[in-house]
């Protein structure tokens, strides 16, 4: 990666304008972002804090809400935020417990769910149909997406298919 090779021999001032410039062709590319952000905060600039901020909040994902917090966590501690580093932290707690319900309720089907249609790309489809259509006793399927309330951006699946057997989930 051009961006590490400079940054590890110049710095962050000279792999600034390179990640800006990633992060702008790449805008949800959410390493990057978090990159720039715990970059920014090592070198006390305010921008980091809100793009760190962002990251804890726009996603709701683990690989970006829990890093963005820690990087948040260790910045207010070292500077004595105490104010700045409670919030953080709270938020924090409150994304694991609905995290925890989350990933229960990805693993359980009942009645009161809510299913989308399956929003996927033509080549994910593609891919799909095509283990599938691997599986010879298979006759008929159908998909959908399960709705998960606490993190509504979350993609998980349910594929029901037929099979000249037997049906199964």
């Amino acid at each position: 990666n051009q961006i590490l090779a400079v940054h590890q021999r110049e710095g962050f001032t000279a792999s600034e304008p390179l990640l800006r410039e990633f992060i702008a062709a790449h805008p949800s590319h959410g390493r990057a972002r978090i990159t720039l952000g715990t970059q920014l905060i090592k070198v006390d600039r305010d921008e980091g804090i809100e793009i760190l901020r962002q990251l804890m909040t726009c996603d709701n994902d683990d690989e970006l809400t829990v890093p963005a917090a820690n990087a948040l966590i260790e910045y207010f501690r070292q500077s004595g935020r105490e104010g700045d580093l409670r919030d953080v932290r709270q938020e924090l707690e409150r994304f694991e417990r609905n995290s925890a319900v989350a990933k229960r309720e990805e693993f359980q089907i009942g009645p009161h769910d809510e299913f989308l249609p399956h929003d996927l790309s033509a080549s994910e489809l593609t891919d799909l149909l095509a283990a599938l259509r691997a599986e010879s006793s298979l006759t008929r399927g159908w998909l959908v997406r399960k709705s998960i309330p606490h993190f509504p951006n979350r993609r998980v699946f349910v594929l029901v298919v037929q099979s000249a057997k037997t049906s199964f989930w």
